[in-house]
């Protein structure tokens, strides 16, 4: 396909993410991180490891999984048991635009980001109040929303399609419609409820700051809903957009052995949510924050290619 026919393919992907959203967001967000996440995680790792992890090299991007491995003690999903994990996602941040620069001394300049983070974090509360809402945004909205509109300007800014900026406008309009429009869904389920439990504390987060009443409702009142259908839209069009990009940036083009173990992976992966919805949140736990901090360094470097489209524009 061509650029203009994936442009116009993912707008039919947008409404139809947004559309089921309003039907049933809460249900569409759980189908999807349950089916097409794990794929996501797994295909994605592979192609960033073909790339380098544009990271200056995959050596590099060890530090990043140890960072990973650092912080997974402490977080039940967005739960974060232990006060050092939100510190070590933002240290992760900054270690990786260190990696996407290719700075000369990166393990230097690492160890002194690591004092400087832990210091402030301990130090100053208000700081440590947002390296919070930075662990709880992260791997969650700014990863599956904000950092993939800056991937659909950049590449109507490269191609300078009209498709490609009518894309992204109605990117936004499907997000925000959210906040306009009535959710036709009328609440969930205890099981649903049960379900969604692991990841409640992202919308209890939000609906507190942005909506706050005396005692949040996330699963049954009118803001809680829209919210919820924001998040299922974003997390499911976040999803389509990266299997739709094949002829884009052919992440598709893999040994038959990886394809293969990628496969095999993908269906265990979908086997343990079948089984035990929450122990699969738990068991994929890793991979899901792994993949997230193994894509920083191209987020940084996204917003390097956004600056230097913006000045030729």
């Amino acid at each position: 396909m061509n650029v203009n026919q994936v442009n116009y393919l993912n707008i039919g992907l947008m409404l139809g993410s947004c559309a089921a959203a309003f039907v049933l967001p809460f249900q569409l967000f759980l189908f999807a991180y349950a089916v097409l996440g794990p794929l996501h995680y797994l295909t994605e790792i592979s192609w960033l490891d073909q790339h380098g992890y544009y990271a200056g090299g995959r050596s590099r991007a060890w530090w990043l999984v140890g960072l990973c491995l650092l912080m997974f003690p402490g977080a039940v999903l967005f739960s974060f048991l232990s006060p050092f994990s939100p510190p070590f996602l933002v240290l992760a941040f900054l270690v990786a635009y260190l990696f996407a620069t290719k700075s000369r001394s990166p393990l230097l300049i690492s160890a002194l980001l690591a004092f400087f983070v832990f210091g402030v974090f301990i130090f100053w509360p208000a700081a440590a109040q947002l390296q919070i809402a930075l662990a709880i945004l992260l791997p969650t909205l700014i990863h599956v929303f904000l950092f993939t509109g800056i991937f659909i300007l950049v590449g109507a800014l490269k191609s300078k399609s009209r498709s490609g900026f009518f894309s992204l406008l109605v990117f936004f309009c499907c997000a925000l419609s959210f906040f306009f429009f009535p959710s036709l869904s009328q609440g969930v389920s205890s099981q649903i409820q049960e379900m969604y439990a692991p990841f409640a504390i992202l919308n209890s987060f939000l609906l507190g700051h942005f909506a706050p009443t005396h005692a949040v409702d996330i699963f049954h009142s009118q803001a809680a809903l829209g919210l919820m259908g924001f998040i299922a839209f974003a997390y499911t069009y976040h999803y389509l957009n990266w299997f739709s990009k094949t002829s884009v940036i052919s992440w598709h083009r893999m040994s038959k052995r990886r394809l293969v173990a990628i496969l095999i992976g993908w269906f265990l992966a979908v086997g343990v949510y079948a089984w035990n919805y929450q122990f699969g949140v738990f068991a994929l736990l890793f991979l899901s924050l792994l993949h997230v901090i193994l894509e920083f360094p191209l987020n940084h470097q996204s917003f390097k290619m956004l600056l230097g489209a913006l000045r030729k524009s």
